[in-house]
């Protein structure tokens, strides 16, 4: 073999065993230096943000005001959580154009969602749903029923004189 070719591989040899120290030995130094810049200490002086995330257990709410108007019905979790509507669906199912309003009720101390209640709270919709059609109303970013006096609900109230179905979907968080 000559002097030139003994070179070669031995210089290319070298290399090769450079390479091959520097792809065992690199991963670790560069882990153990993000990980020393990357730390992150949940404290009471230096807390992460935390934040509850809606959508949580699904909802579902059939709501019948009485056809002769002027008395509301409510559906909701109760005291299981927060209501996240996403959708509300109302049909006419009479000849004239209702007024609909959809809102937060309140209730005399121990009454539940689906019991009569004592008036109406944010967020409140007053809605005209002409005769013989229906409407339906999403939201992309949940319309809040938080409790109210510890109850969450939604209720429904009509004041014309005539049949309307109100169905309610979301999240329960």
């Amino acid at each position: 073999m000559t002097k030139w070719v003994r070179k070669a591989l031995v210089g290319i040899g070298g290399l090769a065993a450079f390479a091959l120290l520097m792809t065992l030995a690199a991963p670790k130094a560069v882990h153990a230096i993000v990980s020393t810049l990357v730390t992150v200490s949940n404290t009471a002086a230096n807390p992460i943000p935390t934040h509850q995330v809606i959508p949580g257990k699904p909802f579902f709410g059939s709501l019948e005001p009485d056809p002769a108007g002027g008395f509301a019905v409510s559906a909701g979790p109760g005291t299981s959580g927060t209501l996240a509507v996403t959708n509300i669906t109302i049909s006419n199912l009479g000849n004239v154009t209702q007024e609909v309003v959809v809102f937060a009720p309140t209730f005399a101390g121990g009454g539940t969602c689906g019991d009569a209640n004592l008036g109406g709270a944010s967020p409140s919709l007053r809605l005209l749903v002409p005769q013989s059609q229906t409407m339906s109303i999403s939201y992309p970013t949940p319309l809040i029923f938080a409790p109210v006096n510890g109850m969450s609900c939604v209720a429904a109230e009509n004041f014309v004189s005539g049949e309307i179905d109100v169905y309610v979907t979301g999240f329960v968080q």
